[in-house]
Order: structure tokens, then sequence, then C-alpha cells
């Protein structure tokens, strides 16, 4: 199991599966892999639009206001609990970018630990908890569930 493996108590791998029409139909075959690794799987609507929505009401995302205030808080937490990591190993904020100028480093080119602990990260979590001025570079700054901060 990967999460005995890691041996570190503070880590949870956890997959965040987002469902889209064109990959609904590995929900199943998602579970098996995570069974199989050992890992926990959260399966989550997407925001998508048109031909890319899940056609699975649970994960369609039409009732988006509603599912958003269900889902978020009004200040994110992603960048302490959900760093997103693409197949290619590119590491991001969060799962609501995936734009090359977000990449926050790659797993496959260096430690994990260093990209966390990294100065873009700790400049972005300033950011968001407001201890540093907003910076209009940082995809939090044009994010849609965030309150604050936005570009001025």
């Amino acid at each position: 199991d990967k999460q005995k493996e890691l041996g570190n108590k503070h880590t949870n791998i956890i997959w965040k599966f987002l469902v889209f029409r064109h990959n609904q139909h590995e929900i199943e075959k998602a579970k098996g892999m995570a069974d199989e690794l050992g890992i926990a799987i959260n399966f989550a609507y997407a925001t998508a639009f048109g031909e890319y929505v899940s056609t699975l009401e649970e994960y369609n995302g039409t009732d988006f206001n509603k599912k958003y205030s269900r889902q978020y808080d009004p200040q994110c937490s992603q960048l302490w609990k959900s760093p997103t990591i693409h197949s290619n190993g590119d590491v991001l904020p969060c799962c609501q970018t995936y734009h090359s100028k977000y990449v926050l480093g790659n797993i496959f080119q260096q430690d994990f630990k260093d990209i966390w602990n990294g100065a873009r990260y700790r400049h972005m979590r300033q950011v968001v908890t407001g201890k540093v001025a907003s910076d209009p570079s940082l995809f939090c700054c044009r994010c849609f569930f965030m309150e604050t901060p936005k570009i001025p």
C-alpha cells in the first residue's frame, strides 16, 4: 500500500478524479486502480462546458453555483491540501488551472518536497492569506473560487 510505503503519517495520497464526458466511462477502472495502489480516490465534477461536461448527473456541474457553495470554502485551502500533478509530472497549485505558465515544478525532475516548500508555492500561500500584496502573475488572483485576493 502506497501510504505505508511512504512511511509518513502526515501525508495522505488522494487521487482526485475529475469526471468529464470523455473519461466518465473509466470511473470503475479508476476505483480498481486506487484499490490496487492502496490510495483513496475522490470523484468530482469538473468545471467544464459544452461537449466536455459529464452526462452523469452527479458529475455534470450544470448547477454550478449550488455545487460550488457546497464544495468550496470562501478562502482556498488547495495550496495546503491539494496540489495537482499531471501525468507528465507537472505540479500545479490546484485543479482549476492547467496552463504551463502556472507550473510550479515537475516531480520527474525534482523532489516533490522541494516543489511544495519552494519559493513560488510559499509566495502563493502568502498572497492567498493576505500576508503579502496581491500578485497579478499568480493564477490565484484570477480564480473565480477566491473571494480575495483579486487583481485590483
